[in-house]
């Protein structure tokens, strides 16, 4: 509704200054500008749209073949949340002995996000404070703004035989 008041009265206070047989040709300029900018400012930008921002959680897991492998819900717990800082964390669950237990819990991981790669930078530190860096790519793939599909990269950025993991937004 602003953004038609806002066309009525440029257009009106242009318009009345303008001879009217230049006034058509300068009608046409003016309605493709309107439809341009009504068309850039009116699109629905979801900020969550293909982006990582936000808490995941483990759904399932793939073998190389398509086959759906068998996950239990307490490996269904897991869950990442990555943050805007370009850092994330990450909490792992597995049964164990017939127990959910949670097996990692990683805090502010580095990571660094394109639209399709992602980089992940580990980073330890041993006893005698040497700090070994581990990086790993992922390919990701948005089957819709709240799925994602992660398939692991080798150093060459081909798919490693591992095939494919499905993190759900919650």
């Amino acid at each position: 509704m602003i953004k038609v008041i806002l066309y009525v009265t440029i257009h009106f206070q242009i318009c009345s200054s303008i001879k009217f047989n230049e006034m058509k040709k300068f009608n046409y300029l003016i309605a493709l500008t309107f439809v341009i900018f009504s068309y850039s400012c009116g699109s629905n930008d979801d900020s969550t749209s293909n982006s990582l921002i936000g808490k995941w959680n483990f759904e399932n897991r793939y073998d190389n073949n398509g086959n759906l492998e068998s996950t239990d819900d307490c490996e269904r717990q897991s869950n990442v949340t990555f943050k805007s800082d370009n850092t994330f964390d990450l909490v792992n669950y597995m049964t164990i002995n017939l127990a959910c237990t949670q097996t990692d819990n990683d805090q502010n991981v580095e990571y660094s996000f394109d639209g399709s790669l992602l980089q992940i930078t580990f980073r330890s530190t041993d006893s005698g404070g040497a700090t070994t860096i581990d990086i790993s790519k992922l390919q990701v793939t948005f089957t819709n703004n709240d799925t994602i599909e992660l398939v692991q990269l080798d150093q060459n950025g081909n798919p490693e035989n591992t095939g494919k993991e499905v993190w759900v937004r919650r």
